[in-house]
């Protein structure tokens, strides 16, 4: 046995356990932080995950003497929203989600977030969604804040359309999307114009959203979304089997 002092979210603490021991069960067995999930054992599923002074880390192949002066931060460590989206990013993950059935989703639950979003949004919240394509525009030629940019548009839709329920589930799925559309990006083998007269496109379809949002047009709304969604989905799932668990961990 060893004496060690470790910092826990945010906390120090001295234990005395075997230099080899595994993270996961110095947090599970003597921490008793027990949000922190025993899965495959060989760091592939990604149950054991926590974070290592702010990088995701396997805790089950990780010794606690390879820790050192790095902070851990645990599930407990996370508030909120953030929370939640770690757990729900840990369910897809332990399922074997697919991109694909994200995209899916999101194809149901956006377009009648839109309908929703022209019948229900008030003035001044139709504004914050303008003030989004706004800055969408002066991105343009700038690929990954236009990437960003894109997922705040999608969610800012989902929250006009005032149901609590369908706001936080996209919002758990928010970091998903973005590390799907940065390496996306990353990985694409366009060239700079291709992608502009893309960001073009797209910004065409939100501006024609904001317009129907601003009719009131639900019925219109909801089609334009339907057809955008089908689009999107086309356009970045070339590889449809990639998983949750390759983007997140």
């Amino acid at each position: 046995m060893a004496a060690f002092r470790v910092k826990v979210n945010g906390q120090s603490h001295d234990i005395d356990v075997l230099p080899d021991t595994p993270l996961l069960w110095v947090l599970r067995d003597t921490l008793k932080l027990t949000g922190t999930k025993f899965g495959c054992g060989i760091a592939q599923c990604g149950a054991c995950t926590v974070f290592l002074d702010g990088q995701p880390l396997r805790s089950c192949s990780m010794p606690v003497s390879g820790v050192g002066a790095s902070e851990v931060t645990t599930i407990e460590g996370l508030s909120g929203p953030e929370a939640a989206a770690a757990q729900f990013g840990m369910l897809l993950t332990l399922t074997g989600t697919t991109l694909k059935d994200v995209y899916d989703a999101r194809a149901v639950i956006e377009p009648a977030a839109a309908r929703q979003a022209a019948e229900r949004a008030s003035a001044a919240a139709r504004k914050q969604l303008a003030a989004v394509v706004d800055q969408l525009r002066d991105s343009i030629d700038s690929p990954l804040a236009f990437g960003r940019l894109t997922t705040v548009f999608y969610q800012t839709v989902v929250e006009l359309s005032g149901n609590k329920t369908l706001t936080a589930v996209v919002g758990m799925l928010t970091e998903i999307i973005n590390r799907h559309i940065e390496r996306a990006y990353t990985d694409t083998t366009r060239v700079p114009a291709e992608i502009v007269a893309d960001h073009r496109r797209a910004l065409r379809a939100y501006e024609k959203l904001v317009e129907l949002i601003n009719a009131r047009d639900g019925d219109g709304a909801e089609k334009l979304w339907a057809r955008h969604m089908h689009a999107v989905g086309q356009y970045l799932l070339p590889g449809a089997d990639t998983r949750v668990v390759d983007l997140l961990y």
